[in-house]
């Protein structure tokens, strides 16, 4: 299905009458063309015309003959019909169309004052389906962005096992911040980036429920295959034990990341905007971990439980160690190589995995109830 706005409009009549039987060759192949137009020749070309009046009301809708729908608007051609539809209030020519059709014994009109009718709203499922297969279309058919996105898991995992000889700290922090890192950096141009386009849609009958599923199920996938590839790499050389509860806790850390990115892309106005607060939204991620420093304060604290990466870091924590004591903050440093064992626990209170993936999912819901009390605000502007 095409949709064309007036194309004809700055071409030559040699290359208009070419231009149309293109056109016309195309619905022999089975293409529907949608076309706005204010050239009356263009109108010869087509099978059925719709002659919207002011404010968008329905003035005709027929076949493309010029006899009937002249014979209809009283006129000698096309032109008086175009002045008609300026000059004329559109309630009144649509309740003359819809007599008319009525009269007539047509479906063509529809009912009440004549507008064109909004079609019934699809429901929440069946619009989640469709926006996530054209998201998933969108990520297949840019081929280029999608290879480099793919391309940063096995260039991060090579750095870290050049880095880190065997399990550690260090390279579990690692591990962490790069699947946050992966989660942010996909969802972050995601929504800012097809804004005049979400706003269309809004305005007629998409759902935000189903909005958001598009945005986070592709980057789900995405980030699944990106956290696949990186622990394929890594997990041999480090010695990383239980590689695939690893792998739910680096998803689920992804999960908040790519909420988190979607909050940051619905808050600006273009993309480089959005890209530009990245580093601001990711370096707290590091800072307030518990990993690189103790958080001596209340304030600190605080600030480090609304972390991602505390959480995260303290649940692969939970997946590979040994040995777990209760005894603050122990960098992967102080930990003798040989005994493999890692001791983290950023709570000070030998928190459950249970207890670590609720507080990740409970995040999670925050940022979501954010991300949507921004969108919808945005509704309104």
């Amino acid at each position: 299905m095409l949709f064309l706005d007036e194309p004809t409009s700055p071409l030559d009549p040699q290359t208009i009458e070419e231009f149309l039987v293109i056109l016309r060759e195309l619905t022999e192949h089975g293409v529907t063309v949608i076309m706005v137009t204010h050239k009356p020749d263009d109108l010869s070309y087509a099978d059925r015309i719709v002659f919207l009046a002011s404010r968008g009301y329905l003035a005709w809708h027929g076949p493309a003959t010029q006899r009937e729908f002249l014979e209809y608007f009283r006129v000698a051609n096309v032109v008086q019909v175009y002045a008609r539809l300026f000059k004329e209030d559109g309630a009144t020519l649509a309740e003359a169309f819809r007599r008319h059709a009525r009269d007539a014994g047509k479906a063509e009109a529809g009912g009440g004052h004549g507008l064109v009718k909004k079609k019934r709203s699809t429901g929440i499922a069946a619009q989640t389906v469709w926006l996530t297969l054209r998201q998933l279309r969108i990520r297949i058919n840019d081929r280029k962005n999608t290879a480099i996105l793919l391309a940063k898991a096995p260039i991060i995992a090579l750095l870290t096992i050049l880095v880190f000889d065997q399990r550690s700290m260090s390279a579990i922090f690692l591990t962490v911040i790069s699947a946050i890192w992966f989660g942010c950096n996909n969802s972050v141009r995601e929504i800012v980036s097809e804004w005049p386009i979400y706003k269309r849609e809004r305005m007629f009958n998409l759902h935000l429920t189903s909005y958001l599923a598009s945005k986070l199920i592709p980057n789900i996938i995405l980030a699944a295959i990106q956290i696949g590839l990186f622990l394929t790499i890594v997990a041999g050389h480090l010695n990383l034990m239980n590689p695939f509860e690893t792998y739910l806790a680096l998803l689920l850390a992804a999960f908040s990341s790519i909420l988190m990115g979607l909050f940051v892309s619905a808050l600006f106005d273009s993309p480089d905007k959005a890209m530009a607060v990245l580093p601001i939204v990711l370096i707290p991620q590091i800072v307030f971990s518990g990993v690189i420093a103790p958080l001596k304060s209340s304030m600190l604290e605080g600030i480090g439980y609304i972390m991602i990466s505390r959480w995260s870091v303290n649940l692969v924590v939970n997946v590979q160690q040994t040995v777990m004591v209760q005894s603050g903050l122990v960098t992967g440093s102080s930990v003798p190589v040989q005994s493999q064992k890692i001791v983290f626990d950023a709570f000070g209170s030998n928190l459950a995995d249970g207890d670590l993936v609720k507080g990740l999912l409970i995040i999670s819901g925050v940022i979501l109830v954010m991300l949507v009390i921004v969108l919808r605000r945005k509704d309104s502007l």
